[in-house]
Formats: C-alpha cells, sequence, structure tokens
C-alpha cells in the first residue's frame, strides 16, 4: 500500500476534476482534504472540507459509500463499484463508476488512512455528466 508521499499529484493533475483524497479520521468519519469540480458541480457545492457525515448525513443515502470506504480499510485493498446516484434531486438519475485506492500517511504504516478515489459520472445512456 503506497503512502500519500509517495504520489506525485502532477502525474494525476488531467483526472483532478474526478479525484478525491479523503482521510479516515479516528471516529469513522471520512474528512475531505480534495474533491474535483465534478464533485462541486455533482453537489452544488465545493465539497473540499466536509465530512461524510455532514455531507451525507443520512446514514441510509451513504450506505455504499461507507460499505466501501469500510472495505478498503478493513483490508488494504482497492474497490471497484458501478452504481446509480438515487440520492441526487435531479430528473434523470446520474451513474458512475469509481475507484477507491488505499494509502496510508507514512511508508511504514500498516492501517489505512486516506483514500484516493476517482470517479467518472455519466447519464443512463452512457454520455458523460456533466
Amino acid at each position: 500500500m503506497p503512502s500519500r508521499k509517495e504520489l506525485d499529484p502532477l502525474q494525476f493533475f488531467r483526472f483532478s476534476p474526478s479525484l478525491y483524497l479523503a482521510q479516515i479520521e479516528g471516529d469513522g468519519d471520512v474528512y475531505l482534504r480534495f474533491a474535483g469540480d465534478h464533485y462541486r458541480q455533482l453537489y452544488g457545492r465545493e465539497i473540499t472540507g466536509m465530512r461524510l457525515s455532514d455531507l451525507l448525513p443520512d446514514r441510509s443515502q451513504a450506505n455504499p459509500l461507507r460499505r466501501d470506504i469500510d472495505r478498503v480499510k478493513g483490508t488494504g485493498r482497492p474497490v471497484y463499484r458501478e452504481d446509480v446516484m438515487t440520492w441526487r434531486p435531479v430528473p434523470a438519475p446520474v451513474h458512475y463508476d469509481r475507484l477507491m485506492l488505499p494509502l496510508t500517511q507514512h511508508r511504514d504504516a500498516a492501517e489505512v488512512s486516506l483514500l484516493l478515489g476517482i470517479a467518472f459520472f455519466r447519464h443512463r445512456d452512457g454520455t458523460p455528466w456533466p
């Protein structure tokens, strides 16, 4: 499992609108250290600096995401999901493909403390969203 320091953000720059970097807090909540422009468009506001519990306070809405976070945290392995967002108040659902990767703060650490994720959003017909 790589550490955060082993990643060069410039290597990912072209994907930055679709990327997020999240820190797992001691209480199990997740703090969004960075969320690209696509997330701001999706949520209708800037979400960098927010906690998952503030962003999606209804735990039932966050279940697939929380399950994936718990899985990455527990196994130290990447998780991939294809799904549909049903919580968005829009006329048509937004489909997504998401890859969540485990990271540590320091190379010697064995536990997952950060998540690097990328998601691609699309309409039902497969065309990119937004």
